[in-house]
């Protein structure tokens, strides 16, 4: 793990608890199309001799508004400009082929949001000036086994980064595909260190691969001499062609990262894919009363394979179908899996009582994401999950029973609403996610929501369910009425002015963590709370002589190293604008550290060795329900 570049704010503590009945929360207003502003400016090249660049796509987004983003083309100037802008917040971001994207105000090339520019009516910003880089190039040729071109397979950059002494898997860049000389050549790159993945092209629907073995070679020379009239031996195991890392080996963690520069090009990366043996999982589901489940559903998900990857479960297992791992469920309650590379892996299956009658609205609100490993619709409320380890040798027979799963079940609250305009509770979103996988990046939140995600469904009545739910962990994502918010990671304020409060359960709040559900627990009384007291600490930022300064960002993370977890609502970060202004709303009430950075990586946000840095040099402050505090934060050097 990387240690913090790190300005520490030398507090004017401007503290101003400023009561929240004196900002009282209202409607958000929908602005003018059409306004008075202008922002212009000039993209050049970041380089000794600066120079224009024409041809530049600089695209103007409004900050948390409505208005669509907009985009120009510079000209042969390099210059470009936006008018008619409404009274807001902006950022602006160019890109050109060949060139690494570029936000204004960001402190590195391709990576964050950079610095927003905000505007007052009638003001007009000039002279914003946007540097660019050339992209580096990674290119070179693609091998399978024989040594011969491998065409059409897909060759992937990685970000990595190194936490605790493991590697993990930061981002997805980019990749290309390779052409019929099994060439490849991914351009536009950010300086950095990039792990190159090749994935085989799909064989869906093509035969097994089957390596002729000595005995079936010399089976055929005895064959054709006439000196046998034996049967043909039995075939060799099915094989398959498996993911590689360069420099060529099937495992991430010996894979060799590639550096590289500005506008670098890196020759001559050639690696070659591999063959490994795969096997079939098979077998037949049932009920516990022994009849075939109706809406049966299946799913193979990766629980580390011989690569030792989890970035197999986003990609797909080599030559299993990718998502869900293939798997087929027949009318009569068999299943099959075809192409199964060696490693740990979990089935799990959901299915519907064989006397199951549809419920009224599961068409709807019962549907799940529809990707495979996604839970079934809520009314497949039987389940089972068997952990299987595969080693090239064929699992079948499997007679797997389903079990009757649990039920969530509790109410939704709206803490100060309108008694002649109360909200609409159908209208708020409920989703079960496993919390099986260890969260410490996005990316993480997303695998885990792959391994599993149920979504519930809630009644004008102010009711919910979550049907089918199997023991294991999990986190409970509740967003209000008009938000939709899968990860649960920003506590988001609704256009009406609701904001998650709390999810109680046995006396617990839930919201923030990761909770753990075993046979037999009982899953009714689970109170889901909106509130319309939003919290929210604001200010401005401030360089040693007092002028407002922007492109430092500020992190506000909870004093409990517990709420330090990938997905949590108490650990946020925000740019401040052009004027040096932030704002950060929706926090839940609780005790906060708040500091500025010079600079930040995202990945870092929930890392808790990373965080600990901070503490020290952070200002404490305590938030309470609906409380606005004002916090200008002046920088007193390195």
């Amino acid at each position: 793990m990387r240690r913090a570049a790190m300005t520490f704010v030398a507090v004017t503590i401007a503290l101003a608890a400023v009561s929240a009945a004196a900002f009282g929360q209202v409607r958000d207003v929908q602005r003018p199309a059409v306004g008075t502003a202008s922002i212009s400016g000039v993209v050049i090249t970041d380089s000794p001799t600066p120079r224009p660049i024409r041809r530049v796509l600089v695209q103007l987004t409004e900050v948390n508004g409505a208005r669509q983003p907009v985009g120009v083309i510079t000209d042969d100037a390099g210059l470009f400009s936006f008018t008619d802008l409404p009274v807001g917040t902006y950022t602006l971001v160019a890109t050109r082929a060949t060139y690494v994207p570029s936000a204004y105000g960001a402190k590195r090339y391709g990576r964050g949001s950079g610095v927003p520019i905000s505007i007052a009516a009638g003001q007009v910003v000039k002279d914003v000036t946007l540097k660019m880089i050339k992209g580096g190039v990674i290119t070179g040729t693609l091998r399978d086994p024989a040594g011969r071109p491998a065409a059409n397979a897909e060759v992937i950059l990685l970000t990595s980064r190194t936490d605790s002494g493991r590697r993990k898997m930061a981002a997805i860049a980019q990749g290309s595909q390779t052409n019929a000389r099994g060439e490849y050549r991914i351009f536009g790159l950010a300086p950095g260190d990039y792990v190159l993945r090749a994935q085989p092209p799909s064989r869906m629907g093509q035969p097994e691969l089957r390596p002729t073995t000595a005995a079936e070679l010399e089976w055929a020379r005895k064959r054709a001499a006439g000196s046998t009239t034996e049967p043909p031996p039995s075939t060799g195991r099915p094989v398959a062609y498996a993911a590689s890392y360069y420099p060529g080996t099937g495992d991430i963690t010996t894979a060799s990262p590639v550096t590289v520069g500005p506008g670098e090009e890196r020759a001559g990366i050639d690696f070659a894919f591999q063959l490994i043996p795969t096997a079939t999982i098979s077998g037949r589901v049932s009920t516990p009363d022994g009849q075939v489940p109706k809406n049966t559903s299946a799913s193979l998900q990766v629980q580390s394979t011989s690569a030792g990857s989890f970035i197999d479960t986003l990609i797909g297992v080599a030559s299993t179908g990718g998502f869900g791992g293939g798997v087929r469920v027949g009318q009569d309650g068999t299943f099959s899996v075809s192409g199964v590379a060696p490693g740990r892996y979990r089935l799990t299956l959901r299915g519907a009582p064989a006397t199951a009658a549809a419920r009224p609205g599961a068409d709807m609100a019962g549907l799940a994401m529809s990707m495979p490993g996604m839970a079934a619709v809520v009314g497949s409320t039987l389940w089972a999950v068997e952990d299987l380890s595969i080693n090239g040798q064929d699992v079948t027979a499997l007679d797997i029973r389903l079990q009757p799963g649990l039920l969530m079940s509790g109410t939704v609250a709206f803490e100060g609403e309108d008694p002649q305009a109360p909200p609409d509770a159908s209208r708020a979103s409920l989703m079960l996610n496993s919390a099986d996988r260890e969260s410490s990046s996005a990316l993480d939140l997303l695998m885990s929501m792959m391994a599993g995600s149920t979504p519930g469904r809630t009644l004008k009545d102010r009711t919910f369910t979550i049907d089918g739910v199997a023991p294991g962990r999990y986190r409970l994502i509740a967003s209000p009425p008009g938000v939709v918010n899968p990860f649960g990671a920003v506590s988001m304020v609704s256009p009406d002015g609701w904001v998650l409060k709390s999810v109680m359960w046995k006396g617990r709040d839930i919201a923030d963590g990761a909770f753990d559900i075993q046979q037999g627990d009982e899953l009714s009384g689970v109170v889901v709370t909106f509130s319309k007291a939003v919290t929210e600490i604001s200010g401005r930022l401030l360089d040693a002589s007092g002028r407002p300064t922007s492109g430092l960002p500020i992190v506000v993370f909870s004093t409990r190293p517990a709420d330090w977890a990938a997905g949590s609502r108490r650990v946020v970060s925000a740019k401040p604008a052009s004027d040096g202004s932030y704002r950060i709303r929706g926090l839940p009430a609780g005790d906060y550290y708040l500091c500025a950075l010079t600079d930040l990586d995202m990945n870092d946000l929930y890392d808790a060795a990373f965080l600990e840095q901070l503490v020290g040099a952070s200002f404490k402050l305590t938030l309470t329900d609906g409380e606005k505090k004002t916090q200008d934060l002046k920088l007193g050097g390195e």
